[in-house]
């Protein structure tokens, strides 16, 4: 069976790494797009979180990667794959999700976890990196 977890590099700490994966796929940079309000104060459980990742250039390419990535594992294998954004909130939820639905349509069973989903929205993960402007 496939897992697929989210979580925020942020919230890892200086030497810990996130739980075991045998495939982390990291969408802190080649992700970025700049959210309205209204979407930082939701999560990607949302479906208007989903569709602001869905047209983040880029996001159809790594879903289309990771579902065939997910596919190409034998049915009785057990596959382990971890995605992260920065807090662990948005994108990386929203790229589980998402990627669960497709895998269910093509017959797929996956479990689920959001390891910092459920984290006080407004607090910041450890290491929030400093936008600056260019």
């Amino acid at each position: 069976m496939i897992e697929l977890f989210s979580f925020g590099w942020g919230f890892c700490e200086a030497r810990e790494q996130p739980p075991f994966a045998h495939k982390i796929v990291d969408i802190r940079y080649n992700l970025r797009n700049v959210p309205p309000k209204q979407i930082l104060q939701s999560s990607g459980m949302n479906l208007d979180v989903q569709w602001f990742v869905l047209e983040t250039p880029g996001a159809l390419e790594v879903i289309a990667d990771i579902v065939a990535l997910a596919r190409a594992q034998p049915i009785e294998a057990d596959y382990v794959i971890g995605i992260g954004c920065q807090a662990g909130r948005h994108r990386s939820v929203a790229i589980v999700e998402i990627v669960a639905a497709e895998l269910k349509k093509l017959g797929r069973a996956c479990r689920l976890r959001h390891i910092h989903y459920d984290w006080a929205m407004d607090e910041k993960p450890l290491f929030w990196p400093e936008i600056k402007n260019r």
